[in-house]
């Protein structure tokens, strides 16, 4: 017997299997329409398809939910991480900010003292020597203010980029006894792969891949973009930091 509707053939029943139309037992005793079947053999391939898809959909949610289990166990190093990370960059830009406040007060104090010179209210004899002496303190006060404010900036950067290092090797090491991970490593901090998998489960997306291109893309998505910014390490450039620290590795 064969389904009017699909051509394909069905047992006894209300209902064919294949295509789901309710079929009298009356109709089911002729020969299929040759165009028939083959639109039933798209039919059947396309619910393959569609099925296959759901099913690697689905799989891929769950490799993601595996991998959030798998480093929210270092969610604190990765908060730190993202927070040293920003210092690194702060202090390696040469903390402008507090030079540019050091050297206007330094300027308006040199002011002061020109203007007190220039009116006679600080010095009275040889009002030259004193103008140039007082002019030059201002900028030698300048100059040893900015060299400390380096060497400061120089320590806590090194100090900063040590620990900022110690947590990347520490979070690299997490992230090597995870094997076959779905994600890049810097892709690996929870909140990144949460939002990941909120895109995959919206539908937006239906594979990882698409998922992150469309976070990167996303103009909504700007801390996550600035996050990303700052882990952003390729896993040759985090072999080659770890190697540096541990030739035995």
């Amino acid at each position: 017997m064969f389904c009017i509707y699909c051509g394909k053939q069905i047992t006894d029943g209300e209902f064919c299997p294949h295509c789901g139309k309710r079929i009298a037992l009356s109709q089911t005793n002729y020969q299929p329409d040759p165009q028939a079947q083959i639109l039933g053999d798209v039919y059947d391939q396309l619910l393959q398809v569609q099925a296959q898809k759901k099913a690697f959909h689905q799989s891929e949610i769950n490799s993601l939910d595996n991998a959030i289990h798998h480093f929210s166990q270092k969610k604190a190093e990765f908060d730190e991480y993202e927070s040293v990370c920003n210092l690194v960059n702060y202090y390696a830009k040469g903390a402008k900010k507090g030079l540019i406040v050091w050297g206007a007060i330094i300027v308006s104090i040199g002011f002061l003292i020109l203007y007190s010179a220039l009116t006679g209210r600080v010095v009275q004899e040889d009002k030259v020597t004193d103008i140039l002496l007082l002019s030059v303190i201002p900028g030698l006060l300048m100059i040893v203010g900015g060299i400390s404010m380096q060497i400061n900036n120089r320590k806590k950067y090194t100090a900063y980029q040590e620990q900022c290092a110690n947590l990347l090797q520490e979070l690299y090491i997490h992230y090597t006894k995870y094997p076959n991970c779905p994600v890049g490593p810097e892709y690996t901090n929870p909140k990144i792969l949460v939002r990941i998998r909120n895109i995959l489960i919206s539908g937006r997306a239906d594979t990882i891949k698409e998922s992150i291109n469309m976070l990167i893309s996303d103009s909504n998505q700007d801390s996550i973009n600035q996050s990303l910014a700052i882990t952003s390490m390729s896993l040759a450039s985090i072999e080659e930091i770890i190697r540096k620290r541990n030739p035995w590795l």
